[in-house]
């Protein structure tokens, strides 16, 4: 596979030409040109290993022209050039059987697909040696959205892929064997997140989709991508997939505005507790209802580090991490135990260790927070711990959202 690449982008796409084999392209690249007089564009297939591909002198003089390229020895052989013009795209016009088609299975009527994977335990090497079999016990999969009225707030403190809106579709069993098998909405963004038995991501990919009608295999989430998995028919494979279809109207987001202030007021924003000004970890929440800037006072000091008073100002990170629940200290309290795993220390290798971790709330400050509350605080913080919710968002990006590469 031969292709134009550039250490800048250019306007006419031009640059020098490199190739891959298909077989192996994570370690057959090299380079075909390296020519600091010339650049190339538009390469096309001609016949045995040659090419066709236009060139021009890299100062911009001159015109394009045609060249038969020889990719085993580097070499280029003008065909045409016409100096009234910029040949560009040449295509051979040669005889060649009608090709036979291309099958699919997709059927661009079908609204869902199916996604499987193989085994999480081998998605990454850096978690396989501290994962025990049947410590993942399910998988979240979480919905991007496309908001094209978005303006700066409280959310830009988190990074860019954070800041995308996020939904979740839903989340569905891991098997003892690592294997999942689901049902999907087709054409979707999709983040997939493998979860613990608190309900805590281990681990994320990155953006994925599905075709509709299509079975998309996943044998991990961040393996190598030349390595063939196990002949094994494993155990999601035996049974019909866990359909997480739910329509757009349905599927869950959350925000700290409409779901993590109730909770903070009920069990932490008390006088005596974090809601009064001269408290560890001020949350101005005490107001029924509390106000915007009272509101956005009390997410910057969860999410920007050092914004919190009267904290232990040994610790650099924030009281929340968007994305990662289980490194965030505002979990680590109200569970009442460091939730981070090994693969974290080499991210937070300067930092000193974290003292006895106190459960929150106490028990003499009134009762701890149920199943579901604790539930919805760590999806919000793993689904990227948006400030707002999605009221601005384009309507037609709540019911559908293309495919981001």
């Amino acid at each position: 596979m031969v292709f134009v690449e550039a250490d800048e982008p250019t306007a006419d796409g031009s640059g020098q030409l490199a190739c891959v084999e298909e077989r192996r392209p994570h370690v057959t690249y090299r380079r075909l040109t390296d020519d600091a007089a010339c650049v190339y564009a538009f390469p096309f297939p001609w016949r045995d290993q040659e090419l066709v591909v236009s060139r021009r002198s890299a100062d911009g003089s001159g015109s394009w022209g045609v060249y038969q390229f020889d990719p085993t020895q580097g070499r280029a052989r003008l065909l045409y050039d016409d100096p009234r013009f910029h040949d560009l795209q040449a295509r051979p016009l040669v005889p060649r059987p009608r090709p036979d088609g291309h099958s699919t299975v997709v059927e661009v009527s079908a609204t869902n697909g199916t996604f499987y994977g193989l085994n999480c335990y081998t998605a990454d090497e850096r978690l396989a040696p501290h994962l025990a079999r049947g410590e993942v016990k399910r998988v979240r999969f979480i919905e991007g959205l496309l908001d094209h009225n978005s303006t700066a707030g409280p959310d830009s403190a988190a990074t860019t892929s954070l800041a995308i809106p996020r939904r979740l579709i839903g989340e569905a069993p891991v098997e003892a064997d690592g294997s999942f098998n689901v049902e999907v909405p087709a054409s979707t963004p999709l983040l997939l997140q493998t979860l613990d038995e608190r309900g805590l991501a281990l681990a994320t990919c990155g953006w994925i989709w599905v075709q509709p009608k299509e079975t998309r295999g996943c044998i991990g989430c961040h393996e190598d991508p030349e390595r063939i998995p196990e002949n094994e028919y494993v155990l999601a494979l035996r049974r019909p997939s866990n359909r997480l279809t739910l329509p757009p109207a349905q599927r869950r987001t959350l925000s700290f505005c409409d779901d993590i202030a109730p909770i903070l007021q009920q069990h932490c924003a008390l006088a005596d507790c974090h809601g009064g000004p001269d408290t560890p970890l001020a949350l101005p929440l005490t107001r029924r209802p509390p106000g915007p800037a009272d509101l956005e006072q009390a997410y910057r000091t969860l999410v920007e580090p050092g914004s919190a008073a009267g904290v232990d100002v040994s610790h650099s990170r924030a009281y929340v991490e968007p994305g990662r629940a289980r490194t965030s200290r505002l979990v680590w309290h109200l569970l009442g135990t460091n939730t981070s795993r090994p693969w974290d220390r080499a991210d937070n290798a300067r930092e000193p260790a974290p003292s006895a971790v106190k459960l929150m709330p106490p028990a003499d400050h009134g009762r701890a927070l149920r199943a579901e509350e604790l539930r919805t605080v760590i999806q919000w913080v793993d689904l990227g711990a948006r400030f707002t919710t999605l009221q601005n968002l384009n309507p037609a990006a709540l019911s559908s959202a293309a495919p981001v590469p």
